[in-house]
Parts: structure tokens; sequence; C-alpha cells
């Protein structure tokens, strides 16, 4: 079965062209976190959103935080029972756990410091909040790190191996690490899987499914336990336009991944990122030959 429908380029741009940003939905807001673009390759500092329509058109955007430093090749996600902001990671030295609370009619707070472990940059990690934690999968390490809403933090069992440009998605207790760079920068198929449990995770595992081609810089989403592969970065740095998607089973595992609609755009370089809202799927800025301010959007089955 294929979820995903015909793509359409939507007339509301990005502010501005934006690659290795993230972004993030919340409460019929999008949020663009920070980014490169040609004028500040090195990152950017600001937090914009955007309302989302009920039929899924994205609304005016506007300036609503500051990060206190620039980030491009970060991570980023949303506690959806907090309303907090996460930040983590980039090119920039000193690399902080950032967080803002978010507030009515798509607005962010004040960024505060919560968390520092490492002393150098960390670039292209992945997060995704999970019960009353966010997991930080750090770059180029393997190491992951738990954070509680609360404070606590603490590093839990490494990935099987080491990753980067890789992507990482929740789904109940379970945590996925889909695809990415290895230490060769060969891009990988591999799929880990660990289960977050009182507040630890205490093992990773290999899954038997494999992506259909090793990627990275792939953007992914969770449709209702229907995992959605956008794009990537092949080995080959060929275009590419291909979609996937696979099952979630009960047990934790994957079934087979099966192609899905193609993306209009064939991203060489990819860096687009990938959003899911409300039956909506978005694509949005991203890199090939030069940085873009486009969004795709599609009504997902």
């Amino acid at each position: 079965m294929k979820f995903i429908n015909s793509w359409k380029l939507q007339d509301a741009r990005l502010p501005f062209a934006n690659s290795n940003g993230v972004f993030l939905a919340y409460r019929s807001y999008m949020y663009m976190v920070a980014g490169t673009n040609a004028s500040n390759a090195s990152g950017i500092k600001d937090v914009w959103s955007a309302p989302i329509g009920t039929d899924g058109a994205l609304g005016k955007w506007k300036l609503v935080g500051t990060i206190p430093i620039i980030h491009g090749f970060h991570t980023a996600c949303i506690h959806e029972g907090t309303g907090r902001l996460y930040v983590f990671g980039g090119t920039q030295p000193q690399p902080k756990l950032w967080v803002a609370k978010l507030t009515g009619e798509g607005g962010c707070g004040v960024f505060v410091s919560v968390d520092q472990w490492l002393a150098a940059f960390n670039s292209s990690p992945g997060s995704v909040a999970i019960g009353d934690a966010i997991v930080i999968v750090e770059a180029a390490t393997g190491k992951v790190r738990l954070h509680q809403v609360d404070g606590q933090s603490k590093y839990v069992a490494p990935l099987p191996a080491i990753r980067s440009y890789f992507h990482v998605i929740a789904d109940k207790d379970n945590i996925y690490v889909i695809g990415g760079e290895d230490a060769s920068t060969n891009k990988t198929a591999t799929v880990f899987r660990a289960k977050v449990t009182n507040f630890d995770i205490p093992r990773w595992e290999i899954l038997n499914t494999t992506l259909p081609v090793g990627l990275a810089r792939h953007g992914v989403v969770n449709h209702n336990g229907n995992v959605l592969i956008v794009n990537g970065r092949l080995q080959s740095l060929a275009n590419n336009d291909n979609c996937y998607n696979v099952q979630i089973q009960p047990d934790g595992t994957m079934s087979a991944f099966t192609a899905e609609e193609r993306h209009p755009l064939a991203f060489r370089n990819a860096h687009q990122q990938t959003v899911i809202h409300n039956g909506y799927i978005y694509t949005l800025g991203g890199f090939d030959t030069t940085y873009s301010d486009k969004v795709f959007m599609s009504k997902l089955s």
C-alpha cells in the first residue's frame, strides 16, 4: 500500500532558502529551527514559525525566537507533553543542550542551557522525544544520551556502529536509527532498534530489515506505525527522487520496504527536511546545486 499521494509545490515558500535546518510541527504550527544558507554557511540562530491551515497549507512565516549560538548540521525535537523545544549539536564548538518553551500562536520562549557533556562540536547528530525523555544520538561517536525532561541526564548503551547523517524516530517505547554514513562515509542501509525502559537503553539490536539502498541525509517520518523515507543522498551521489515505506510490527521489528510516490525533486545532496502533521507530509528546504526555499506537500492515505 502507498501512503503518499501526488506531491504539490506550495505557494508559501520559506522566509529564506535553508539547508540543514530542522523543521518540526507542533499544535498547528510549523517551526523552522536554524540551519544554513548562502549567506550563513556556518549556521543561523533564528527560530521561525508559520501556521498550518486545516487544508495543510502553510501561512506566513514570522521570526519567534533566537538561539544564543548559531546552529547548522544540528538536531532538534519537541517534547509534546511539556511543549519544550530541544536543540543540540552542529558545527560550532562547546555544544550545549538548549531548551525553550513553545508558547501559543506559534511563539517560542527564551532558550536556556540545561546540559553540556562535550567539549567539541558534534555535527549531524539525531534526537527524538519518547515518554518523559529526549534521546540524543551523537554523530561519529555512536554514543547515546538520555535526558529526562526534569533535567537528569546520562549515557546509555551506544549504537552497534558509528553513524552520521542518519535519522532517528520513535514508536511507542522503541527508537530506531535508520541509515546514515559509517566511519568511512559509506552510505548504509542498516536499521538499529532499542527499547527505552525505566530511563535506560540497555542494548541495541540490528534489524534484519534494511533500506533498499544505502542512504544518508534522508527524511524519515512515522505515520501511525508506517515509516516513510523520502529522498536522501546515495553513495554514487546521483540524483535521488525515491521514497519508501515500511510497517513497524507489533514486536517492534519491521516488514520489508516498498516503493512510494516519487518526490518531484531529485536531490543530489538532500538536506531537505521531512515533517508529518495532521495527515499531511511536507518536505522543506534542502540543497542540490543551490539552497532551496521550496515547500512540497502531499496528503497521506
